[in-house]
């Protein structure tokens, strides 16, 4: 192993690829270990990376950004030919080359050359033998390779590049497959409203989550060969993560690892468009990572200082706490003054007398449509999860032509961060005040157990009455086995009538419809009616307003001196 410390003391002419001497070394120390072992060269002939992988692959350094790297890697089962993942070791690193050496009883065999010639594209030189590698002429021919991507990249197209995502879950020994599809099909979602693209899915049985790595060792090893295999930019895990097994996955695959809570905050970062949506977005990203950063300084103490521990790297931290403290502060004194403007506009909601109806359920089960639908709003609505974040209210004529106010409001899913329901604590309670709550269930998901539990335990903690909510299945359309129930489809309209019919029965109960006149003195009065009420017919005559309107036992209390005839025979 002195042999392999030795290399960084090496300087390489600028004109070789590589050297003989190097050549031997590394074929020999992995016929030693029967392990690959790779270098990382720059265009200045400076060896700036040794790395050790196992017998068939090797993990990838941190040098990602970084340009004018080459690779000479070992092959300790003889053959040199470059394999997948050797290729897409040389896209997702943008080397300039990747040359795989076979090794045989300790001396290198066969080389092969695999050079970047840009624009996700490569060509394969070989086999050389190790004299070869020292011919000036093979560094010719990666310059002009090089030269030729350089100037290639002057024209490339700068438009957002997805990355590309594979998503690891842990389960324990209980759950059932239909339960470990669909949990990993929602996170799948997820990552795709978040802009990724997910090119592979892992997931594990284990007891307990590894408290270093989250998923066992062995995984991690696998996880690494995935995602050089697809070249793939992030991890997703669908839990969260202490620091200590973000900080060690992030360091032994080389990339971006995001948990569940960062990623679904990370989507409502994108889809807030209110003003007070984005300061409860930034607040509850702030809390989390605050939280995190606690847990860093945790992790500096388990190292027990020391050089790497000591200086600037505990004084930023500190400092970053105490940034984001004043920033939180300011966060919350400014969604204290929103929370006031919301209570008064409560109040006058409340004071005009329409019933309110809020529409709650997990994200995506149709809520926004259903609010288009009843009300010919053009509220956003799209197949992806978290499409509506900022509470919207619409007015609703019942087929009684009385008016209530509805209400949607974002979705739930499993395990919503509890950062982000105390950030959105203020915007949730419109739920609380409601006369009834309209709870939308996706009729046609394979998990409606699951999503019901979510919906209704976000419920109880906000304090909310249970005995208020209405379950109401839709997507009807889809769906061939119904159960009991209110079943809709807010798409197509089936069941819509009887759903209004239902919510006028809750809200106003009974109804009779009367004829009235209210004197032109009371003129108050008539307006309360009309804001109030669809009103059916109306006249002005020389003493006041006649009008025929729908009321319920409590109106017809309130108004029985403005009454002049009941036209039907509805009893209360």
């Amino acid at each position: 192993m002195d042999q392999l410390n030795g290399i960084y003391n090496i300087q390489i002419d600028k004109n070789l690829f590589v050297t003989k001497e190097i050549l031997e070394i590394l074929s020999q120390c992995s016929s030693q270990i029967n392990r690959e072992i790779s270098i990382y060269i720059n265009r200045t002939g400076r060896v700036v990376d040794v790395s050790i992988g196992n017998a068939s692959t090797v993990p990838l350094p941190h040098i990602k950004g970084e340009r004018g790297i080459r690779c000479i890697h070992t092959h300790p089962q003889g053959e040199g030919e470059l394999s997948s993942i050797d290729i897409n070791a040389l896209k997702q690193l943008d080397l300039d080359a990747i040359a795989s050496v076979g090794v045989r009883k300790g001396r290198p065999t066969e080389i092969y050359c695999a050079f970047n010639i840009g624009d996700d594209d490569y060509t394969i030189q070989g086999p050389y033998s190790a004299k070869d590698m020292e011919n000036p002429d093979l560094m010719l021919v990666l310059n002009r390779y090089n030269d030729e991507r350089n100037k290639n990249n002057r024209y490339f197209n700068n438009a957002v590049k997805k990355e590309k995502a594979i998503t690891v879950s842990v389960f324990d020994m209980k759950t059932t497959q239909r339960q470990i599809d669909y949990s990993m099909d929602e996170l799948d979602s997820l990552a795709t409203t978040a802009g990724a693209v997910v090119v592979d899915r892992m997931y594990q049985r284990r007891r307990d989550k590894d408290p270093a790595y989250y998923i066992g060792r062995g995984k991690v090893e696998q996880l690494s060969l995935l995602r050089q295999h697809h070249d793939a930019d992030l991890v997703i895990v669908n839990d969260e993560l202490t620091p200590g097994q973000l900080y060690n996955l992030q360091d032994a695959l080389g990339i971006k690892v995001v948990d569940r809570t960062t990623l679904i905050l990370d989507i409502f970062a994108q889809r807030a468009s209110s003003h007070e949506g984005k300061l409860q977005v930034e607040l509850a990203q702030l809390e989390y990572k605050l939280s995190k950063l606690a847990g860093m300084g945790h992790l500096l103490s388990r190292l027990g200082g020391g050089i790497g521990t000591r200086g600037p790297g505990e004084a930023k931290l500190e400092s970053d706490r105490r940034h984001i403290r004043r920033r939180i502060g300011q966060l919350r004194n400014e969604l204290g003054l929103i929370k006031k403007q919301r209570s008064n506009q409560r109040k006058r909601r409340l004071e005009s007398r329409l019933p309110i109806v809020a529409l709650v359920g997990y994200t995506n089960s149709g809520k926004s449509t259903l609010l288009n639908k009843l009300t010919g709003s053009n509220v956003l609505v799209e197949d992806k999860l978290f499409a509506t974040l900022d509470a919207v209210t619409r007015t609703v004529n019942s087929p009684s032509n009385k008016k209530f106010l509805l209400v949607d409001t974002v979705g739930f899913v499993d395990r919503l961060p509890h950062h982000l329901i105390d950030a959105f604590k203020s915007t949730l309670e419109e739920i609380k005040y409601a006369h009834i709550i309209l709870h939308i269930v996706d009729g046609s998901s394979s998990n409606i157990e699951g999503q019901t539990k979510t919906v209704m335990s976000v419920l109880k903690s906000l304090g909310v009455d249970e005995g208020k909510v209405i379950k109401v299945y839709n997507k009807a359309d889809l769906v061939n086995v119904r159960g009991e129930g209110l079943w809709i489809s807010a798409l197509a309209g089936q069941g819509i009538p009887q759903l209004l019919e239902r919510i006028e029965h809750e809200i106003f109960g009974v109804q009779k419809t009367v004829e009235m006149l209210v004197p032109y003195d009371h003129g108050s009065v008539a307006n309360e009616i009309f804001q109030g009420h669809s009103v059916n017919h109306f006249s002005h005559e020389d003493v006041g307003v006649r009008m025929r309107v729908n009321v319920t036992a409590k109106e017809y209390e309130m108004y029985k001196r403005f009454i002049v005839k009941t036209l039907d025979n509805a009893k209360f």
